[in-house]
This record gives C-alpha cells, sequence and structure tokens, in this order.
C-alpha cells in the first residue's frame, strides 16, 4: 500500500518534537488472524463449507476462490469486522492474506462487491432464528447450528429438519453416545417428543403452565403455599405425574417444580422421558433443565453481541440465512479457541473478551526470501498465553498449512 510521508508534529514532549507518520510498513492490528487460521486448520471449517456449496462461476475467470471467500469473510467476522464494506480496506492486510493461505505481497483479496455478490448468489426483516447448541458431559456449550425463521414462525419450525441432520451425524462419528435433547417451554410439544423418539434420543423440554398441569400439581402447590405461611421463607418442592394432553398420543413423565417467593407462587413444569432408575429424580431433572441458561442462552447472548450474530440485513431471506451460517462458523472458530485456552486465567472468557486480548495484536510483517516474519510488540501482556494458544492450535491442526511465521 501507498503510504504518506509527510508527518504529523504531535506536541508530546518539551524536549524534542514527535513526528507520526504512516510509513511504517506492512503492519496489522490483526495478529489473531494467525490462530483463527489454525483453528480453521484443526477443524477444517472453511474447507467443508466449501465443499457444501456449488459454484456457477466460469472457473476461467475466477480470481477469488470458494474457500478463499468463505475464508476472508469468515475470518473478518470474528474479528469483529461484521459488515462486508470493511473488506475494501482490510482485503490489502499482509496478515489477513496470510490467513486466508496468500502470500502477504500477493494481490488484494477479494472486496466487498464479491463478498456481497458471494453472499446473495446462495439459492420482510424480522427474523425468528433457531439455535442448536450442544455440550459434552455438561462441558463448554457450542453452538452447532442456526436456522433462520420468518418472524412469525411457530417456536418448533425446523426443529424435525434440524435435529434429522445433526443427530444421524453425531452418531456417524459416536455410534454409543447418549444423546439428550433439552429446550425451553416452547418445545415440549408431541411434534418434537415424537422426533427425539424417532431419532431414539432422550428429551427434556420446557412445559408452559396450563390448567391440567395446575390442577395435577395442586397438592404439591398447596404444600408449599402451607408450609412459605408457615416459615415466611421460599419454599421449593418437586414432584411428578404422567400428563397427556387430549392431542398426546400417550402419556409423559412430567416433572413439576413449585416454588413461593415472596409470597407468590410459581409452579414451572418438564416433560422427559430421563428415568428415575437411572438417577433422574425430580429435582435432578429440573436441574438438568436449567443448565440451558448456560447453553444455550448465554451462548446465543455472546453470539449476538460478540460475533453481531443478529446482523441480518441482505434484502433475500435466503442471503441472510446464509449470513447468518457464516457468523455461526466465526464463532466456531472462537469456541475452538476458547477449548483450546482451558486451564488458562482466559478458559472462561467470552469471545469479545478474546477479541481484545488475544486476536486485536498489533504486528509487523516482513517477507524475506526464505521466510515470512511477523513481530508482535515486544511488550505485549500476553506474550506466554498467545504462545500456549499458537501450540495448542497447531497440535490439532490437520489440515494443509498456512504459512505460520517462525519464530513464534
Amino acid at each position: 500500500m501507498t503510504h504518506s510521508s509527510l508527518p504529523f508534529k504531535v506536541p508530546l514532549l518539551l524536549h524534542k518534537p514527535v513526528a507520526v507518520d504512516f510509513a511504517g510498513g506492512d503492519l496489522s492490528s490483526d495478529a489473531g488472524l494467525i490462530p483463527l487460521a489454525l483453528a480453521d486448520q484443526a477443524m477444517q471449517l472453511t474447507r467443508h463449507l466449501a465443499d457444501a456449496v456449488a459454484d456457477p462461476r466460469d472457473p476461467h475467470r475466477i480470481e477469488h476462490s470458494l474457500p478463499d471467500l468463505f475464508r476472508e469473510r469468515i475470518y473478518l467476522i470474528a474479528q469483529g469486522y461484521e459488515d462486508a464494506i470493511d473488506a475494501n480496506a482490510l482485503r490489502h492486510d499482509p496478515l489477513l492474506k496470510l490467513a486466508v493461505g496468500r502470500d502477504p505481497d500477493a494481490a488484494p483479496l477479494a472486496s466487498q462487491s464479491t463478498l456481497s455478490r458471494f453472499e446473495n448468489a446462495i439459492t420482510p426483516h424480522c427474523y425468528l432464528p433457531l439455535y442448536l447448541c450442544g455440550t459434552i458431559d455438561g462441558g463448554r456449550p457450542f453452538v452447532i447450528g442456526a436456522l433462520l425463521r420468518g418472524g412469525r414462525a411457530a417456536p418448533t419450525r425446523g426443529v424435525k429438519a434440524l435435529l434429522h441432520h445433526v443427530v444421524p451425524a453425531i452418531r456417524a462419528r459416536y455410534p454409543d453416545v447418549t444423546i439428550i435433547v433439552r429446550g425451553d417451554g416452547g418445545f415440549g410439544v408431541p411434534k418434537v417428543i415424537n422426533t427425539c423418539r424417532h431419532l431414539k434420543v432422550h428429551f427434556c423440554l420446557g412445559k408452559p403452565q396450563n390448567a391440567a398441569l395446575n390442577r395435577l400439581s395442586e397438592p404439591l402447590q398447596l404444600r408449599a403455599a402451607v408450609e412459605y405461611t408457615v416459615t415466611h421463607r421460599a419454599e421449593r418442592h418437586y414432584g411428578e405425574f404422567e400428563y397427556a394432553a387430549e392431542s398426546w398420543p400417550r402419556a409423559e413423565r412430567t416433572i413439576a417444580k413449585v416454588e413461593v417467593t415472596q409470597g407468590k407462587l410459581n409452579p414451572r413444569f418438564v416433560v422427559t422421558d430421563l428415568a428415575a432408575a437411572d438417577g433422574f429424580t425430580p429435582a435432578t431433572v429440573y436441574a438438568f433443565y436449567c443448565q440451558r441458561g448456560d447453553a444455550p442462552e448465554n451462548r446465543i447472548k455472546e453470539f449476538k453481541v460478540d460475533l453481531a450474530a443478529d446482523r441480518l440485513s441482505c434484502q433475500d431471506f435466503r442471503a441472510n440465512q446464509f449470513r447468518l451460517i457464516l457468523h455461526v462458523a466465526a464463532y466456531m472458530l472462537i469456541q475452538t479457541m476458547q477449548e483450546a485456552l482451558a486451564g488458562t486465567a482466559l478458559a472462561a472468557a467470552q469471545a469479545g473478551t478474546l477479541r481484545v486480548t488475544l486476536l486485536k495484536v498489533a504486528a509487523r510483517v516482513l517477507v524475506r526470501c526464505r521466510v515470512v516474519r511477523v513481530q508482535l510488540p515486544t511488550c505485549y501482556p500476553w506474550q506466554a498465553l498467545w504462545r500456549r494458544l499458537m501450540r495448542s492450535l497447531q497440535a490439532a491442526a490437520t489440515g494443509p498449512p498456512v504459512a505460520v511465521p517462525a519464530g513464534l
């Protein structure tokens, strides 16, 4: 890029002038693109995404391949550049080129117009996304799928299709794993329950209160209310019964939690096939159900706030669905980094914190005959953690090598 050699005179010191110019050479403020590229190698994420999309372009006139377009757009989203127009300037960034797999002094990457055509080429602006998150043995929750729906869509729309894609994929890799589907009150209906039974997965689903549920739980509610009048302390009781609405083909085990706080009675209900014989008492079932507060609700919040998942401003519905997938992919790379930081001071850090501490790092890029050298600030306070993250991601990476600078 062309840099101005005319300095700015800044009056910060009394004993000598301070001159500021843009002649520092090839610098980048996004050294975190390197661990993002390694996380991508470990997951082979952009390669699989590119393999799943047909490219209608004339192969003799293609300047930017599908994998390159996926990498550029997803890496920029992960770095906090969620608008495609940001690429007009950042397409020249030497570290972005390096992360995509090009030499830092190669031609610029795709511009905003190319990326916008890319998003809109995939065959009203009120949306209701459906997110599918997963955990392994109660560990860190991951966003593993997102389906865009119209704003007036029923809560269960798309659940069946999403589960029919995800469950067989999990079983293909882990045939003996036990799968439990957990969802809030909008999902405790026959459509979801029957899908779970068909796929042979367990379920633990919320159920909004109604007259029948209140009637069946009346003894439990009465007990909690009477005890509260005596103790004047918060009371909580659990119970269970068989429940079936008129449209249900069979009765289901239903857990009731009745709580009285500040004189207010608050009954909650969960339908499940988790068996008491396997240790799932009413209290255990409800505690397991409540864990969805972290997975997916807090993860969805992180996804929206830190990865701008609600930036769905395309005119075409399918383009917005595709954009949502790109944001999910960016979040998956961040989550791969979070997993690699287990046991460190940033083990529980959210995406925004990781971006500020580990991704938004200044770097100088020096292109030599035999090596591309990336120099990070000597005074960078997270050096040890950055090195550990790089080692962990390099150990996990299985794809073709990206030019990772020597000496890191």
